[in-house]
């Protein structure tokens, strides 16, 4: 049985890993399952579960599914992700449709469709964006307009003085603040998804600055909600995931930054 050279010293590429995965490689499979996309995985099964499933059990058992194919040679053998998520999001419909829900062998699960991967990317990227537009708005005006002008365009703060009619020191500190205040409005606003007025209340009542990594004691009550609600735990798990990646905000906004210009 071909597979992944896996002491190779250069790291196989992710395709290499589902085709060795799928040929039986439960080594490739562990590899491409839990540590490269562990993070998405776990992420968008918080997402989906919502309050029908819990989000462990929900991800346990689309993965079991996937390996049990696998090991009888007929799972996927591309658009891995995709076909993962197309599964978590058909047991949640049919949990949805019946209360008691039905615990079918292995072979009698339904073949989820299988989603074009780019599709279902960029699907994703459309909603995170949402938010990014609507968390601006939700800044003062000179804060949107510093935010614009120094991430979107890419001015330099000196740059901006007859814009703003500030010295530029005073134009880094203005954006500097902005940053922290677009990261949680952009909580905020996917706070507010849930129908929940408890949820509501937690999205306008956040600390000032939002913790790179969510504190295992919160002494916040907004962060202790969010603690325990399972709506806004899923929901801080995907916002944790989404700075970095959209490219608008940095993992700590109050870090070190870009001195003023």
């Amino acid at each position: 049985m071909d597979g992944v050279d896996h002491t190779s010293s250069a790291p196989p590429h992710d395709e290499d890993l589902v085709l060795a995965a799928a040929d039986g490689d439960m080594d490739a499979a562990a590899e491409y399952l839990i540590t490269r996309h562990g993070s998405f995985f776990h992420a968008m099964a918080s997402r989906i579960a919502g309050t029908t499933m819990d989000p462990e059990d929900l991800l346990a058992e689309a993965i079991t599914n996937l390996l049990a194919k696998w090991a009888q040679g007929t799972g996927p053998r591309r658009n891995v992700r995709a076909y993962v998520v197309s599964a978590m999001r058909n047991r949640i419909i049919d949990e949805s449709r019946s209360p008691r829900s039905r615990v079918l062998p292995l072979g009698t699960v339904p073949e989820p469709e299988i989603e074009d991967e780019r599709s279902h990317h960029q699907a994703e990227l459309s909603e995170e964006f949402e938010y990014v537009r609507r968390a601006m708005w939700l800044l003062p005006e000179d804060q949107r307009t510093a935010i614009i002008a120094t991430i979107v365009e890419g001015c330099k703060p000196r740059e901006l003085v007859g814009r703003l009619g500030r010295p530029p020191a005073a134009i880094y500190s203005l954006t500097r603040r902005a940053r922290v205040n677009l990261r949680r409005n952009m909580l905020r606003v996917m706070l507010e998804q849930s129908a929940s007025t408890e949820c509501h209340v937690t999205a306008r009542h956040l600390p000032e600055v939002i913790p790179v990594e969510f504190p295992g004691s919160p002494d916040n009550p907004a962060m202790q909600h969010i603690s325990t609600c399972r709506h806004c735990s899923a929901a801080w798990v995907r916002f944790a995931s989404m700075p970095a990646a959209l490219g608008v905000l940095p993992a700590d906004p109050t870090g070190p930054g870009q001195a003023a210009e």
